[in-house]
């Protein structure tokens, strides 16, 4: 799988491809409590609030795999910011077991984080 990171806050069309995508995962995921769906409904999680969001593309699907917030809470000080505001890796990727490592042969993917990993680099 070849992934390419996409900041969506200067891309449009891929902003756009985001809020279809979320959507999609309030609608269909809603029924799984341990996804805190609520999290990233418009309410709570507001695009126009955040300093980054990173969106995971899956090249050759051409689609979202995961994607990581970064923002400024108003009430935190203006030097801190929340790395990893809101993640989320799509239950497809999760479920095929995805392994991705690094030179040294140690694996990248713990749990639900390689999204975040990604976003790091």
């Amino acid at each position: 799988m070849k992934i390419q990171v996409v900041n969506a806050l200067m891309d449009v069309r891929w902003l756009e491809r985001f809020e279809e995508y979320r959507s999609f995962i309030l609608e269909n995921y809603a029924f799984n409590p341990s996804n805190r769906i609520e999290n990233y409904n418009r309410k709570r999680f507001k695009v126009k609030d955040l300093l980054g969001l990173f969106l995971m593309i899956d090249k050759g699907r051409d689609c979202i795999a995961a994607f990581v917030s970064v923002a400024q809470p108003k009430h935190w000080p203006l030097s801190a910011v929340r790395i990893g505001n809101r993640t989320w890796v799509d239950p497809q990727y999760r479920a095929k077991g995805l392994s991705l490592s690094d030179s040294s042969g140690t694996n990248m993917r713990t749990g639900n984080k390689w999204g975040v990993t990604y976003a790091y680099d």
